[in-house]
Order: C-alpha cells, then structure tokens, then sequence
C-alpha cells in the first residue's frame, strides 16, 4: 500500500485545520505566515500555530515543494532527451543530404575543399548531438545538454 503524501489531509486532520494548512500551503513563501492565516480566516494566532505544530506544516510544504521541484526535473530531464534525440535526427538528415551532393556533384557546384568542410561540420554536429543524448541517457542527470551549432556558408543548394 502507497503511503500518502504528507501533504494530502492527515487523517487526524479536522476540516477547519485541513483548510487552514491549505491557505498556509497555498500563500507564496514571502507572504506566508501563521499570523496571516489566522487574519484571512478569522482565527487566533495561538490556534493556527497549535495546528500548524500538531500537523507538522512547516516539513509538508517543504515535503510538497521538494515533491514539485522533482517532477519538474523529470519533466526537464525528459525534454532535454528529447531535444537531444531531436538535433541527432537533424545532424542525420544534414549527413544524408551531404551524402547525396557528394554523390552526385561534378565538383562544379561546390570546390572539393569546400564539400570535405561541409561533411567535416555535418560529422560533428552528428557526433556532438549523440554525445548530448548520450551524457543524458547514461548519467540521468539534469546538466545542461547544449545542442551543437554548426554554420555552414555558401551552400544554398543543400536545402
């Protein structure tokens, strides 16, 4: 059986006390007090503070913010993976293009040199993004996953 979140109604929790945690809960950090609850819900200081101590408020909103900060680094962490699975397709996409050009230039349209650059900054963009993808697989964690930046000049006809 999953326990319940500290922060969810405490079974010992009256519904006074419960709606009382939830405007403390729900007051941002600078403006939260148990002087203010009381105020907004017309109750002495001394028994919003007797609530907040028996049901432990303080250790449920950390317990309810640091609950919150996770699922948003999940989240991060998923669309960082994502991005970088993304600026692979692209590299790889980009290599193909190059591929073809290479296959079927006259070296007309494009001098040797320039092609071998062009192929040179495709292979890294690709390289770069797997490496991305990769730090973000394996170590799972939430550091930044810079997408590679490749600027190639002077060859219109890739696109």
């Amino acid at each position: 059986m999953t326990e319940q979140p500290s922060w969810e109604r405490l079974p010992d929790e009256s519904q006074q006390a419960w709606e009382a945690f939830t405007v403390y809960r729900d007051t941002p950090s600078p403006q939260r007090s148990l002087r203010a609850v009381g105020r907004q819900l017309g109750k002495s200081e001394t028994l919003i503070e007797r609530w907040s101590v028996k049901h432990r408020w303080i250790q449920r909103v950390r317990d309810m913010n640091a609950n919150n900060d996770r699922k948003w680094l999940e989240a991060l962490a998923d669309e960082r993976a994502e991005a970088a699975r993304r600026h692979y397709e692209i590299a790889r996409r980009l290599l193909d293009k190059v591929d073809a050009h290479v296959e079927q230039a006259d070296m007309t349209d494009l001098t040797f040199t320039q092609t071998v650059r062009v192929a040179g900054d495709v292979m890294r963009m690709e390289r770069e993004a797997m490496e991305s993808g990769r730090r973000v697989i394996q170590d799972n964690e939430l550091s930044d996953v810079t997408p590679p930046v490749v600027v190639i000049t002077g060859c219109d006809e890739l696109q």
